[in-house]
């Protein structure tokens, strides 16, 4: 379990400075947001935010 921590870490090193500059020079706020922007697909933004909810909601239910 502690190997996939070091290894997502290790991954967002190198992917989040991206991310991070096109989030900015577009104003996004939210995953959702930058799918929809940077690949131009309000559907792909729309099945983000009900994927990112589906994930997030039983996470907090169980704490």
């Amino acid at each position: 379990m502690l190997a996939y921590g070091a290894c997502g870490y290790a991954i967002s090193y190198f992917i989040t400075p991206a991310i991070w500059r096109v989030g900015k020079e577009c104003n996004l706020l939210t995953a959702p947001d930058f799918f929809e922007t940077r690949y131009k697909s309000r559907a792909l933004g729309i099945a983000t935010a009900i994927l990112y909810f589906l994930m997030v909601v039983p996470t907090l239910h169980c704490s």
